[in-house]
């Protein structure tokens, strides 16, 4: 799970970042990225509607990138 939520973050920073002239590449930080699932991950599984599941999975996805 953390390396599918790692590339698709990873993913997204880089299309952000795909017009600008940066100097270092940006990419997700793993040690936030684990903290984060850890905290999260049980709850959304945990969670009967569909609809709150996905809202909370764009959540931990914004925060990690």
């Amino acid at each position: 799970m953390a390396s599918i939520a790692k590339a698709e973050a990873n993913y997204k920073i880089e299309q952000q970042n795909k017009e600008k002239n940066l100097k270092y590449e940006y990419k997700v930080n793993t040690n936030i990225l684990i903290g984060k699932l850890k905290d999260s991950l049980v709850m959304m599984l945990l969670e009967d509607s569909k609809r709150k599941r996905s809202k909370m999975l764009a959540k931990i996805m914004e925060e990690i990138s």
